[in-house]
């Protein structure tokens, strides 16, 4: 279903003024979606300030490897002890500016500002799904994070991004 989004969204993106000539300089504010390497889906919005040439970038990314069943505090001496699986969660907010580089590319640096949970699951088929999962570690995240963007038009863009967290990603937006 999230490729399918994606792909809908990108085939918009594409037909949208595609000839359009004034192309970082015309939307004021514009949304983008994106997916990376590491599973994650991001969102970000994207506004001019004062100056034509600089943008204020805010959004967030969140990790698409939550598990499934019902969330524990504590593991209880009659539960389940059969562990499924384990792994690791997160989200973050981001904020950044990003700058006219050429006419039809923008550079953004940002910084990621987020949580990660580690989480173990077990089998036990009075919770939903059959599964329950426990909080094993929580930690803070910080990172920088670097992007191209390449607007096709006044209100289509593609752009690849790059974050220590999620990895390599990329994404369309669509200007308003």
């Amino acid at each position: 279903m999230k490729k399918l989004l994606y792909v809908f969204l990108l085939l918009i993106s594409l037909s949208v003024n595609l000839f359009s000539e004034n192309y970082a300089n015309s939307p004021d504010f514009s949304i983008g979606l994106g997916t990376s390497d590491s599973s994650a889906f991001f969102i970000e919005c994207d506004y001019k300030t004062t100056g034509k040439k600089t943008w204020l970038i805010h959004g967030g990314i969140t990790g698409t490897s939550k598990p499934s069943g019902k969330k524990v505090p504590e593991q209880l001496w009659n539960y389940g002890k059969t562990k499924t699986n384990s792994g690791s969660y997160f989200t973050t907010y981001d904020i950044g500016i990003q700058k006219i580089l050429l006419e039809r590319f923008m550079v953004l640096f940002g910084v990621s500002i987020g949580t990660k949970e580690y989480f173990e699951r077990y089998q036990d088929r009075r919770f939903r799904g059959g599964h329950y999962y426990l909080i094993t570690n929580k930690e803070s995240l910080i990172a920088f994070d670097t992007a191209l963007t390449f607007w096709m038009s006044n209100h289509s863009a593609f752009f690849i991004r790059y974050n220590p967290i999620i990895g390599g990603g990329v994404g369309i937006k669509i200007g308003f």
